[in-house]
């Protein structure tokens, strides 16, 4: 048997136990939850308690292994978040202190949702009802370039996505406002809010509504007295009535998350809705990572328990591994989502530049409060990443007299809990010329890949596969020489894990018969 490397893969499969002792602790309660069956209830659950206790098992087990303990909490008793596990008798319970918060917060929401009920009420015999289109995932960085939606809103209306090319669409953003591009386009903090702003309900709606809303709140007040456990879906609760209104009346179109979002409230799963469901995958960097001295793998817990009707994305080996997961929809297979509508490139054929897509390591204390063990991504590492090119860049320039020159391109903005010395670094490196430039975050990533003749990416970023969808050569570049390669790949991808194939690459990329007469001197 190998030696366990504790990393974060082998937190996956140990939380992954819990969860399956949670799931068999509900199997045989009832669960009685209003708007779905027993079934959707218990899978909801499940997928709450992932939400929920995830990241404070992953921290108990950072801190255990930064402290030199065994990572992995020991077999008594366990709390996460109110929920207590008796790791020997097999019994859980949930702390009346969290049943009694739960209710609170279901609550303030209900109360919150009524009143943008009332806003919505029109002293007239007549509704105006406007269909919509909810979305959730999708970061300000991709939707904003230069204080510009246009390109955000430009793909929603032409992109290969179809539920986002119709009706109003109300993407999640932290303010409320209209697209100056695109008045069908509305961002605000809370879709299903912003859903209800946009109507006009006569007094008979209003009442049908504010009716199913009151009904909804009794409903899920007497549920949690017969299973506390229910608690846990109280904003499940908050939202059900108004969307099973907003359903029958043809309001709600669709919903839309991305695969930064791991919850599917209990109205996504009810079996009498008649909008339909997506999900979509800008990202395709799903898969756990695996280490050749310990090759254990264990899916990332939040990817087991969506739920949708169809999923959007980029490749047929994401869609595969899906299908492994237990996903039964249907299954798109599009251009790279980029959030920016893809396009023909003209490659630079005296480009003598090779783009680095890398990721900005975050600090020590943020590592800790995200449970991570043994980062990957730490800023030592991916200074040894980005110095790795640098000297067979050095070596390739001097033995073949070329003029290589690197372009970085960070995988998101810089925030706080990067580490500002990472970041000095790099200036550092532009500054002295070894670098010739910082691409900035909203550069177009289709002219960035397309105008140069090789990428390379950290593993397993999703950069890789636009340059593959665009026919470039690429390389992946596991600077450890410790990762395996579960990734399917094209031709025009490389992975390598040493210094000597890097270069190997760099040889065959400028030494190719394309190259050749225009590159080598």
């Amino acid at each position: 048997m190998s030696k366990i490397y504790w990393n974060n893969t082998r937190i996956f499969g140990a939380f992954a136990e819990l969860e399956e002792q949670f799931a068999r602790f509900l199997q045989d309660k009832r669960m009685c939850f209003p708007g779905v069956s027993e079934e959707a209830a218990r899978k909801r659950l499940v997928q709450k308690f992932f939400e929920r206790c995830y990241f404070p098992y992953a921290r108990i087990c950072a801190r255990r292994h930064a402290a030199g303990s065994y990572p992995l909490p020991p077999d008594a008793s366990l709390e996460l978040e109110g929920i207590r596990f008796d790791q020997k008798s097999g019994k859980l319970s949930v702390s009346p202190g969290l049943v009694f918060l739960c209710i609170l917060k279901f609550m303030n929401d209900w109360l919150r949702l009524s009143l943008y009920i009332c806003k919505s009420l029109r002293l007239s015999a007549s509704s105006n009802l406007r269909q919509s289109v909810l979305v959730w995932g999708i970061g300000a960085e991709s939707i904003f370039s230069q204080n510009s939606d246009d390109a955000f809103a430009a793909y929603l209306r032409s992109g290969p996505v179809l539920p986002l090319s119709t009706g109003y669409r109300i993407v999640q953003y932290g303010k409320k406002l209209i697209s100056g591009n695109d008045d069908s386009l509305v961002y605000h903090p809370r879709p299903v809010e912003g859903m209800l702003e946009l109507q006009s309900l006569s007094i008979a709606k209003f009442s049908r509504l504010m009716a199913a809303h009151f009904q909804m709140m009794v409903r899920f007040v007497y549920a949690c007295f017969r299973q506390p456990f229910l608690c846990l879906l109280h904003v499940d609760a908050a939202y059900a009535g108004i969307i099973g209104k907003m359903d029958q009346w043809g309001i709600l179109e669709s919903v839309v998350f991305t695969n930064a979002i791991f919850t599917q409230y209990t109205w996504m799963r009810s079996d009498t809705r008649s909008f339909s469901v997506h999900q979509v995958y800008y990202s395709q960097n799903i898969k756990p990572l695996v280490y050749k001295a310990d090759p254990y793998w264990a899916d990332y817990p939040g990817y087991k328990h969506l739920h949708a009707d169809e999923v959007w994305l980029w490749n047929e080996d994401i869609a595969h591994y899906l299908r492994r997961l237990g996903f039964e929809g249907i299954t798109h297979i599009t251009a790279p989502i980029a959030w920016r509508l893809p396009h023909e490139v003209n490659p630079d054929s005296t480009s003598r530049n090779i783009v680095i897509f890398d990721i900005s390591p975050i600090d020590d204390k943020a590592a800790l409060n995200f449970g991570i063990i043994n980062n990957y991504f730490s800023e030592q590492n991916l200074r040894q990443f980005i110095g790795d090119i640098l000297d067979v860049c050095e070596e390739v320039n001097n033995e073949y007299g070329m003029e290589l020159r690197l372009i970085i391109k960070h995988k998101r903005p810089t925030a706080k809990i990067h580490t500002s010395s990472y970041q000095d670094y790099i200036e550092a490196l532009v500054n002295t010329g070894k670098i010739a430039a910082v691409a900035a975050h909203d550069a177009d990533i289709f002219s960035l890949i397309g105008e140069h003749p090789l990428t390379i990416s950290i593993p397993f970023t999703s950069t890789v596969y636009i340059s593959e969808w665009m026919k470039k050569p690429a390389v992946i570049y596991d600077f450890s020489g410790q990762l395996e390669d579960n990734y399917i790949h094209s031709a025009d991808t490389s992975f390598v894990n040493s210094k000597a194939a890097l270069r190997e690459k760099f040889s065959e990329v400028f030494n190719s018969a394309h190259h050749q007469n225009r590159v080598i001197s």
